[in-house]
This record gives C-alpha cells, sequence and structure tokens, in this order.
C-alpha cells in the first residue's frame, strides 16, 4: 500500500512541476502554429493524469486512512491530523475533480468549434455533473464543520473550514455557467475560443494554487496564520481570472479590427 502511494505521489509531483513548465510554454509559442496544437494535447493529457493521480489519493484517503497513511494509528495527536487530512483531502477530490472536467471541456469545445450542439454527446456532461456534485458536497462539509464547533476539540482552526466553503461555492456558480453553456442555444461562432481559452488557462491556474498551497508550503515551511489561510486559495484564481478576462478581450478586439479589414 505505501508503495502505491509513493508512486501516486511521484507521479502528482513530477508531472504537476512538467505541468506548469508546459502551460508557461503555450503561453510563449505562437497561438496558431503546430507548437501550440503538440503543447497544448501534452498539457491536456498531463493534466487527466495529475487529476487521476489526486482523484484516486483523495478517494483512498477519505475512505480509508489508515492504510493511506497508517503513521496517524500511532500519532499522539491522531484526532488534529486525521481532521486536517479530511479537510485537505476532502478540497482535493474537488480541485482534481474540476481541474479533469476543465481540460475535457477546454479540449471538447476546440475539437467541436462551431459544432455547439456535439458538446451534449461527449463526456463533458458527465464531468460537469460529477464536478458540481463534488463541489456540493464540498460546500456542505464547510458549512458542517464550520456552524457545529466540530473544531473545539481538535483545535482545528475553525477559520480554515472557510476554505471548502469558498471553494465549494465558487464551483457551484462556474459549473452552472459552463452546463448554460453546453444546454443553451447556439452561441456566436466564435464562442468556442473563449471557452477553450477560460478553460485551459483555468487549468493553468489550478496548477499554480496546487503549487501554492501544497507545494510552497512543503518546500518553504511558510504557513499563514488563521484566515489568512484563505489568500493561496483566493489569490491565484483572482488573479488568473482578471488576466485571462484582459487576454480574451484583446483577443476579441484584434478578430474585430482583422474581421474588418
Amino acid at each position: 500500500m505505501q508503495f502505491l502511494h509513493l508512486i501516486l505521489r511521484a507521479v502528482h509531483v513530477g508531472l504537476g512541476f512538467v505541468g506548469l513548465i508546459l502551460f508557461w510554454l503555450i503561453i510563449a509559442v505562437p497561438k496558431s502554429g503546430k507548437s501550440h496544437i503538440r503543447l497544448g494535447k501534452a498539457f491536456a493529457n498531463v493534466t487527466w493524469i495529475i487529476g487521476g493521480s489526486a482523484l484516486i489519493s483523495s478517494v483512498w484517503a477519505l475512505v480509508h486512512l489508515d492504510s493511506f497513511a497508517p503513521h496517524i494509528q500511532h500519532a499522539s495527536d491522531s484526532v488534529w491530523q486525521r481532521d486536517v487530512y479530511q479537510l485537505i483531502f476532502a478540497i482535493l477530490l474537488y480541485l482534481s475533480v474540476a481541474t479533469i472536467s476543465g481540460a475535457v471541456f477546454g479540449v471538447q469545445v476546440m475539437r467541436k468549434r462551431d459544432r455547439h450542439g456535439e458538446l451534449r454527446h461527449t463526456s463533458l456532461p458527465i464531468w460537469l455533473s460529477i464536478t458540481m456534485i463534488c463541489a456540493a458536497g464540498l460546500l456542505t462539509f464547510g458549512l458542517w464543520r464550520f456552524s457545529t464547533g466540530q473544531t473545539t476539540t481538535t483545535g482545528m482552526p475553525q477559520a480554515a473550514y472557510l476554505i471548502p466553503i469558498f471553494v465549494g461555492l465558487f464551483g457551484l456558480a462556474t459549473t452552472l455557467r459552463e452546463w448554460r453553456y453546453v444546454i443553451g442555444a447556439s452561441p456566436d461562432p466564435r464562442a468556442w475560443l473563449d471557452r477553450h481559452v477560460w478553460h485551459m488557462c483555468g487549468t493553468g491556474v489550478a496548477f499554480h494554487t496546487a503549487f501554492i498551497v501544497f507545494g510552497a508550503n512543503r518546500l518553504f515551511g511558510f504557513q499563514l496564520p488563521g484566515a489568512w489561510q484563505l489568500i493561496p486559495w483566493v489569490a491565484p484564481p483572482i488573479i488568473g481570472m482578471s488576466l485571462t478576462r484582459r487576454y480574451l478581450v484583446k483577443l476579441n478586439e484584434k478578430s474585430v479590427v482583422t474581421t474588418t479589414h
């Protein structure tokens, strides 16, 4: 079991760094060239593998923590550690599903392009449904632990449960928006490009968020106190969405200029 755990971690961490590099290479190369397509395919494949490894690890940790982390059975602060694992892997479960779903969305809208109705016959509706269920479950978990005072017996900061509340609400809002896109009437012929950019950049934001929240903490041993722990979760999505919107505005302005000339 521990060997499987090590394999999952090695795959996840190793490909995580590969994904970060691929993301910035995709940003750097010309968007209509073969290099962009090849790098994009590689990035999508890496994303699905990373998402799958995170999904397996999350389900394993939440269903049977004693086999996932055997040391916890003999720890003096076992109750505290169990709460920490439950919180982290509840969030990671949603993020892994949302990351896979985002990459599926980005790839499928590119493949179907202006054939909008065909999106309903791909795997996309399945992944959107799973993402919505996980977001709702994460929100419910956060609200329950925050409101019932479960944290007082373990020492877990109550503010920590604001993270699943925020992430769950954000996940529900964004997934509902994408559902409306998929089942709605055929949009503008160029709408697929906006969704492609939005979701592939969103997947890149997920990579950066995971690195800042989990990787940077372990590498540098830095942890924010209390409610400040929300910052690494909130800042990357806010910054990433803002930059993506600015890029899409410039992209659409460029398209208008090109078509009018």
